[in-house]
């Protein structure tokens, strides 16, 4: 998935004497809707990410106000401007969601990236689209690596954490809303 934005942003490159700001989030945050099935049924969020991991979330209205800012002031040249709203493990999440969903027993259960790969398969996704997820997940387990461009000075961290975003999710828990993830994956 993420190289064919590599490859969008190496044909932006040659462009000459134009600026160019790459703005590049990190997950969404609506993708953590896609959990609500499980805590629904099972009280349980199955990944083969490791619950211990800690990774990066954004808001879309943080990702706006990088965009707003750069569209107002473009810096010279090629620019990469990374943003996410929060840092935080599966853990954190359940804790976090616990609490909104008065939901004292919902847990984080392990499952293998085989196991994974089916589950997709399983709802609908094409098995070359699970195997290509599979990948990014084994990624996402070594953030040091994944997110090692994120300490630089062209990281802006947004405003919506964790507590206000496990509000709106259990606002989505509750069939409020039109609040669902947008991954290739879903149906």
């Amino acid at each position: 998935m993420l190289y064919a934005y590599h490859l969008i942003e190496d044909q932006q490159r040659e462009l000459n004497g134009v600026n160019v700001a790459f703005v590049r989030p990190v997950g969404f945050y609506s993708n953590l809707y896609a959990n609500l099935p499980t805590i629904k049924a099972d009280h349980a969020i199955y990944s083969n990410i490791p619950a211990t991991v800690v990774r990066r979330w954004v808001a879309p209205q943080d990702i706006a106000a990088v965009v707003l800012n750069l569209l107002q002031h473009v810096p010279a040249g090629k620019s990469v401007h990374y943003v996410y709203s929060d840092a935080f493990s599966a853990d954190q999440f359940i804790e976090a969601l616990q609490k909104t969903l008065s939901m004292p027993d919902l847990h984080f259960v392990s499952i293998t990236d085989n196991q994974a790969e089916q589950a997709m398969v399983a709802n609908g996704a094409p098995k070359e689209l699970a195997e290509l997820f599979t990948q990014m997940s084994k990624l996402e387990r070594t953030p040091e690596k994944l997110y090692a461009d994120l300490t630089s000075d062209q990281t802006t961290i947004g405003k919506v954490k964790l507590a206000e975003f496990a509000k709106t999710f259990a606002t989505a828990y509750q069939n409020q809303g039109d609040h669902h993830s947008h991954t290739l994956i879903d149906r």
